[in-house]
């Protein structure tokens, strides 16, 4: 057939089968039955609808009527025309013409209309209204096609070859993608019913009332239970989430955001599972098991306070503060504070004081945050280096002790040789024996440099142990070097700061106005804390002493 194809208008003529080739047609699946049926047709009425083709080349592409071809191309051969309705279209209005006439028809599958549906919505820019404009159809029908795009392909294999129906594609749709392909197997393996498969649904999924992020953005998503009724006749009702690892996942995000809002106040906090609560006990001041207030302000600062946050279902999300990690060192402050009492209460009338009960021995944290010990090891390294480089007779008996115990050998030789050759204005001896004689020929505040540099090269290497050993062995003096400061308060949670104010009497100095800066944010609270008048040099806090 010849015939000038330049104009957009259709053309009614006849084309041989075997010029025409396959296009790009919706349906992906054809059911044998059915094809079997078309054939005995087309063999007792022939070809009642022409099928619609558009020209490409030397050859002609089915827009629709693939069925109707195959099966005149088995009945009647290559060599036979079949009428047939011709005109120009472009890729996508060839795709679209194919999608309205395949979906008005019989026998196609609804994963054949969503598929389909999908493409024409992504050329169509995600505009939907168009979309279904396009496809003649209803607003539903189209949300509805769409929603099964999120099945495998697996499970649109099977509900195209009719392996599983309607309803259990829609229930699947409502999973995520990594559960459906194995939920078919045994939906087709058992043969379970839709109703089955829906009661099992409802069992695995999860109540939005359990959830303690915002559900905001659940509002619309597909793994909501209340977005699923509309989109699909098998559901399982409103006020569930089908995606129970997703939902799982934002839960531990929302007690994961708890539990690092709470360490700007704490120093520890834990979110516990079951069988956590052996680990830990609520801190107290009064009371039979109370620690008593002085020592209970002290373990503010302690990095074994803190809070938990529930990690159980019953109780998720549930923040329970003041709790101390550390119950073999509760016990003693508790048994401390039991003491003090029976001391107080055995004491001579004319000695005993209404006052609050003070433990006996010296209120104290027992642990302090890796932050501080890190910031506190910086300061007491610097203050040991400045107190060894003034006081040789006290290096070279440190340095005999570290040699004593076999700690020497960590020093860097090439660091002490350059020290040497600054120190004597030479070069460091070839060996040993020239060595001891230049050492020893040297003036005495020469030799007193370098012992005192030995000392202070020994100190980056010393265990934590062994600086605060250094330091109290110099009777150095902390607040000759160092005084509170807005780096080390940065380091400290809210409650440790709580501490280290009162300790050394600040709370006094500042009254209300504490408390009331207390309960902001913590920048604000350094701020104020080192604004206020008060006499700072020499408050240090234990947690810094040596």
């Amino acid at each position: 057939m010849e015939r000038n194809f330049a104009t957009a208008q259709d053309v009614l003529g006849t084309v041989r089968l075997d010029a025409i080739i396959p296009g790009k047609n919706p349906r992906t699946h054809f059911n044998p039955q059915k094809q079997s049926e078309l054939e005995e047709s087309i063999k007792e009425k022939g070809i009642i609808q022409p099928v619609r083709l558009r020209p490409v080349g030397d050859k002609f592409e089915i827009v629709a009527g693939e069925r109707r071809v195959r099966a005149a191309l088995t009945v009647y051969g290559p060599s036979w025309e079949i009428p047939a309705i011709i005109k120009e279209l472009s890729d996508d209005e060839a795709e679209e013409v194919a999608l309205v006439e395949n979906t008005i028809r019989d026998d196609m599958s609804v994963t054949e209309e969503a598929k389909a549906a999908g493409r024409i919505l992504s050329r169509c820019k995600g505009d939907r209204e168009e979309t279904a404009r396009l496809l003649a159809w209803t607003m539903p029908k189209l949300v509805r096609r769409l929603a099964l795009l999120e099945l495998t392909d697996e499970v649109m294999t099977a509900l195209d070859e009719r392996t599983i129906s309607t309803g259990h594609a829609e229930l699947l749709a409502t999973v995520s993608k990594e559960k459906q392909n194995p939920a078919l197997q045994k939906i087709v393996d058992l043969k379970l019913s839709v109703q089955f498969c829906r009661d099992n649904l409802l069992q695995k999924a999860t109540k939005f009332e359990g959830a303690i992020f915002d559900t905001a953005d659940c509002a619309s998503c597909r793994f909501n239970s209340e977005t699923q009724t509309s989109l699909f006749t098998e559901n399982i009702g409103k006020g569930y989430c089908t995606n129970s690892d997703c939902f799982e996942k934002k839960n531990a995000e929302k007690l994961e955001g708890v539990k690092t809002e709470l360490l700007e106040e704490f120093p520890t906090v834990r979110i516990i599972g079951a069988g956590d609560h052996a680990s830990f006990s609520t801190l107290e001041a009064e009371g039979n098991l109370g620690v008593g207030h002085e020592q209970y302000s002290a373990c503010k600062s302690c990095g074994d306070f803190g809070a938990t946050i529930s990690g159980l279902v019953n109780d998720l999300g549930k923040i329970s503060k003041s709790v101390c990690f550390n119950q073999t060192c509760q016990q003693k402050k508790v048994a401390e504070r039991i003491k003090a009492e029976k001391n107080r209460n055995t004491a001579p009338p004319e000695k005993q004081k209404p006052s609050i009960v003070k433990n006996a021995t010296k209120p104290s944290a027992s642990e302090v945050s890796a932050k501080v010990k890190e910031y506190r090891r910086t300061i007491w390294n610097s203050v040991a280096k400045r107190e060894f480089a003034q006081q040789p007779d006290k290096s070279r008996a440190f340095v005999f002790s570290l040699g004593a115990s076999g700690d020497l050998h960590h020093v860097d030789r090439s660091k002490l040789k350059e020290i040497y050759q600054k120190i004597a204005e030479a070069p460091y001896p070839d060996t040993q024996q020239e060595a001891l004689l230049a050492v020893s020929a040297l003036p005495p505040e020469k030799q007193n440099k370098l012992a005192s540099a030995l000392a202070v090269a020994t100190v980056d290497k010393l265990t934590e142990n062994q600086v605060k050993t250094a330091g109290q062995f110099l009777n150095a003096d902390l607040a000759s070097y160092w005084q509170i400061n807005s780096e080390y308060l940065a380091l400290l949670t809210k409650s440790e700061i709580e501490s280290v104010v009162v300790e050394v009497g600040l709370d006094a100095a500042m009254g209300e106005n504490f408390k009331k800066t207390l309960g902001g944010k913590k920048d604000e609270l350094i701020k104020t804390i080192l604004g206020a008048p008060f006499a700072w040099k020499g408050a240090i806090p234990k947690m810094m002493v040596w």
